[in-house]
């Protein structure tokens, strides 16, 4: 466990304080770096699926065998 963490504990601090003062501020910055890969690695997965014509719902699927472009 981390010293600052025991410290707080051996002062008398709730639970809450120590997870507000001490824990918060040690994890957010790496909370911020992962919330934004995956962010990026969402997007990359929509432009992936986007340059294949897979799109999530309202695809018209069209069983005729002509070619049909979209947006037509």
């Amino acid at each position: 466990m981390f010293e600052f963490i025991e410290g707080g504990k051996l002062l008398g601090a709730s639970r809450w304080r120590i997870f507000t003062k001490h824990v918060i501020p040690h994890m957010l910055p790496k909370l911020v770096i992962v919330r934004c890969q995956h962010c990026v690695q969402v997007l990359i997965i929509f432009t992936h699926l986007g340059y294949f014509k897979l799109f999530f719902g309202g695809t018209d699927i069209d069983c005729s065998g002509s070619p049909s472009t979209p947006f037509s």
